[in-house]
């Protein structure tokens, strides 16, 4: 079944087309056409994320094209964007970025060039460092670790702000802006109190300043063995996680011996109470406490082993209350707490328990839509609230809100408020929304949606002017459109 298909048997109320045969093949080829120009019309401006970080009350990603967004808290101007006001929804703060780390009152970056920028909040070796945009902070580096750590071509490690942990690792150190550790350590993880280093051959090594996690021989404050063949590392206060070279997938705790979660997993994350893995064939699972839906699956209640939450993903990232996961397909999504907006779903406080998707792009101020999910995908319902921008319903400008959707085909389709695709006379889908108004619409009600996996909501609107012919034209050179959800 395609997604036209799909759709006209999903999307509340349903009116099929009364016409001929021929005349219902003249409208499906006028759609046709209008649908490539419009999909390729917006791929041209959509830029998938590559690289994303997440940390207690913000978030991060960057995105194909090297331009760097955040979203969330930004008490201490963690966000880059030369303000202290929260983002419920993705800024953009530059270009020319690599990678990314979220640290707890700031955010580190590294540019194509090598260079180390850092901005927020951190207490460095010879001063307290306060930045509301980017500044650059070094040179020569190819990899950021942590929030903490970055490593040089050479296989040196260099670390910097408030986390003290670090100062007891291996080489030791000061509380500083760039100081080194040994060459050879090339993935690590923190946690509020305690750090575990990964060196080459997948060795690893522990070091804690409390109790709470003394994990095979370590001591307080001291630097101890913690076993091998480990590739990636996780860790909160209390608990830690490892994925081997081998695929197995290890957890601990206090002075227990690692236990096995089984094997196949290629990536491990961990919150203040949970815990999300990735598994190479694209699944995620999650554990742990769900008392604000990180675990991203429908029920409710805390579970002690890996509960499958969805398929198609690439990436994952978790911390504190709240769990980010990038799809194949570049969409980054993301459930759990969003007190401060730090999921960047266009709505702080909304805490979603299914993976809702990350709104970027458009360029109009303020959220153009957003959607409330409830049920199980199996009998979910979809209502949607589109939002215009307060200059525009006071001017009085006329224009047509849209309601587009994407499958993954690479088909498109657009909703008229009659529950299917429609074109005008001359060739182009009419709006859902004939003028300017806000409003919230109950699109689906209690369906089953799993046909519909990978597909992409998108809603936008356009302004009627003497430089367009149409407001789907004007929408599409303002970029006034906003993907408000994508089916799991």
């Amino acid at each position: 079944m395609n997604c036209l298909a799909v759709l006209t048997s999903a999307l509340q109320p349903l009116q099929p087309l009364q016409r001929s045969a021929p005349r219902r093949r003249q409208i499906a080829a006028r759609l046709g056409l209008a649908c490539a120009l419009f999909a390729a019309a917006l791929g041209a401006h959509a830029a998938t994320v590559v690289k994303f970080a997440t940390g207690a009350s913000n978030s991060a990603a960057i995105l194909s094209d090297g331009s760097l967004w955040t979203w969330g808290n930004n008490m201490n101007g963690q966000l880059g964007n030369g303000t202290s006001t929260n983002a419920n929804k993705p800024v953009s703060i530059g270009t020319g970025f690599t990678q990314v780390q979220v640290g707890s009152r700031y955010m580190v970056a590294l540019k194509a060039d090598g260079s180390l920028w850092m901005w927020g909040h951190a207490v460095l070796r010879d001063r307290e460092f306060y930045e509301t945009v980017p500044v650059q902070i070094g040179s020569g580096f190819d990899k950021l670790l942590t929030s903490d750590t970055a490593a040089k071509a050479d296989g040196t490690v260099w670390f910097w702000g408030d986390s003290k942990l670090i100062y007891s690792a291996p080489a030791g150190g000061n509380n500083g802006s760039l100081d080194q550790l040994p060459a050879g350590y090339w993935q690590m993880a923190t946690g509020p109190y305690n750090a575990l280093f990964v060196l080459g051959g997948g060795a690893m090594r522990y070091v804690s300043n409390n109790n709470l996690l003394n994990t095979w021989r370590t001591a307080y404050g001291s630097n101890g063995p913690a076993g091998s063949g480990f590739a990636q590392v996780a860790l909160n206060a209390t608990t830690a996680a490892g994925v081997k070279t081998d695929g197995t997938l290890w957890q601990w705790k206090g002075e227990e011996q690692p236990a096995s979660l089984g094997a196949g997993y290629g990536q491990v994350a961990k919150g203040t109470s949970h815990t999300v893995a990735l598994k190479t064939d694209g699944s995620v699972w999650a554990w742990g406490s769900n008392a604000n839906g990180q675990l991203g699956v429908d029920s409710a209640a805390d579970v002690d082993s890996p509960q499958l939450v969805g398929n198609g993903y690439t990436a994952i990232a978790a911390a504190a209350q709240h769990t980010l996961a990038l799809k194949s397909d570049g969409t980054l999504m993301a459930w759990g707490s969003n007190s401060v907006g730090q999921l960047g779903t266009g709505a702080a406080g909304a805490t979603p328990v299914q993976p809702t998707a990350v709104v970027f792009g458009g360029t109009s101020p303020g959220p153009l839509g957003e959607v409330t999910v409830t049920g199980p995908i199996e009998l979910r319902t979809l209502t949607v609230r589109v939002q215009i921008a307060s200059e525009h319903l006071a001017s009085g400008v006329q224009g047509d809100v849209y309601l587009m959707v994407f499958g993954p085909d690479g088909s498109a389709y657009f909703y008229n408020g009659y529950g299917f695709p429609h074109v005008t006379p001359f060739g182009l889908p009419q709006p859902w929304i004939n003028g300017l108004e806000n409003r919230t619409t109950v699109l689906i009600s209690n369906q089953d949606l799993r046909a519909l996996r990978g597909t992409k909501l998108y809603v936008g609107y356009g302004l009627k002017s003497s430089k367009h012919s149409d407001t789907m034209q004007e929408m599409l050179a303002s970029k006034r459109y906003q993907l408000v959800y994508s089916f799991p």
